[in-house]
């Protein structure tokens, strides 16, 4: 295991999401304040002498979002929008979705989910994108709603068995997988550290080990054939730098090396044995994780 900390000049949000797309690393939207949001997104070169690149924002800025790739083209789904007029203890769930054209630079607005989210866990198979559970308002849902690229419209295809919001989500082998999260209730709500394997092929729903200790507002990969979830918030509700790595033929759990930083609510995203990291809270809505990290699961 090793970790290397990028040098970076551009500062990233907190609230923010990106995935990877050929040669590059894309960093779109977060907020600073509950009521001041970004459409930015910030294009990281993989290769570390490249030139970065800023493209036009995101169209609806948001914090919070979730994004997934499709060949060139990245699907930013749900997310908060600042209230009108702008309230400091309050921004609203959105069912707004937009894809960024990597190579033309341009954007467009496609189907808007069947329902208000913030925060659900995203992952595609195929030219279907996968939005499972996510905050609906003051409620946490657990809907799984399919959306077919090609056609642009949304369905609803499974429950999970818990709702939440801030779970992460991955695929590998045409399985979505999705843990964590957290649901509001009494007693500060309840902290999540489930694990469920959803199949599309069949609707099945699975439910797998227990991650090591629960997280919400994570990120969750696939690198290596393997699943790792990364930082995110603890029962404490502060950030982490913690990484478990899954085994899905053993059904197990290990704790890895950490990341040189504590994030929660960031992008993130996979090039080959690397997973990137960028942006994101290290006191959440406090304090932003301005810089950029590349984690090595294996070394």
């Amino acid at each position: 295991m090793s970790t290397q900390l990028e040098q970076h000049t551009v500062e990233h949000h907190g609230g923010t999401t990106g995935t990877v797309v050929g040669e590059a690393f894309y960093v779109i939207g977060g907020n600073s304040t509950p009521f001041e949001h970004f459409g930015t997104v910030h294009v990281v070169p993989l290769d570390p002498n490249g030139e970065r690149r800023t493209l036009t924002s995101m169209p609806t800025p948001r914090a919070n979002p979730v994004a997934a790739a499709v060949g060139t083209r990245i699907y930013t789904v749900a997310g908060s929008i600042a209230s009108q007029p702008p309230d400091e203890h309050r921004d609203g769930p959105s069912t707004v979705v937009e894809v960024l054209d990597t190579n033309e630079g341009s954007w467009q607005t496609c189907a808007p989910l069947p329902a208000q989210r913030v925060k659900p866990g995203l992952a595609a198979v195929g030219n279907i994108l996968y939005a499972l559970g996510g905050r609906e308002d003051e409620l946490d849902a657990d809907t799984i709603f399919a959306y077919d690229t090609v056609k642009d419209c949304w369905s609803e295809v499974g429950r999970l068995p818990y709702g939440a919001r801030h779970g992460a989500a991955c695929s590998l082998d045409g399985v979505i997988y999705y843990c964590g999260g957290w649901t509001a209730g009494p007693n500060k709500g309840t902290f999540q550290k489930s694990l469920i394997a959803f199949e599309p092929q069949s609707g099945k729903v699975l439910e797998l080990a227990d991650m090591p200790a629960s997280r919400t507002a994570h990120a969750f990969v696939a690198c290596g054939g393997a699943l790792y979830s990364l930082g995110g918030v603890d029962t404490e509700k502060k950030p982490t730098s913690t990484v478990y790595r899954y085994e899905i033929g053993s059904d197990t759990w290990t704790e890895c090396e950490p990341l040189k930083s504590n994030r929660a609510v960031f992008a993130c995203g996979v090039a080959g044995d690397e997973i990137i990291l960028a942006g994101g809270w290290k006191q959440m809505r406090k304090e932003a994780n301005t810089g950029e990290e590349r984690y090595c699961p294996k070394s």
